[in-house]
This record gives C-alpha cells, structure tokens and sequence, in this order.
C-alpha cells in the first residue's frame, strides 16, 4: 500500500498521463458450520459445492 501511495504522489505532481485502477474486493459472513465455501476465480460462489456439516 505505501508503494501505491508513493506512485500517487509522484503521479499527482509530475506530467504524467495517467490510467486509474480500480481493487475489488468482498467480505463473507459464514456460520461455523459452513466447510467449504468454493470461490471461483471470477469472484463468483458456486452454490453447488457448498459443503454444511
């Protein structure tokens, strides 16, 4: 995070054109009960591999 924030600074004060980037992320809420919670690379969950024990 420092380095982004320092590549920020120097990109804020100099001539540089420029692209924005854009991080995703999320948060899970699970029961303790859950096992496995697949989450493909897509970021999507895959209900049918979901294992309750």
């Amino acid at each position: 995070m420092a380095l982004v924030q320092q590549a920020e600074r120097y990109l804020m004060t100099q001539q540089v054109p420029a692209v924005g980037f854009f991080q995703d992320g999320s948060a899970y809420l699970l029961d303790a009960g859950v096992k496995q919670f697949p989450i493909m690379p897509s970021g999507a969950i895959n209900y049918e591999y979901v294992k309750v024990h």
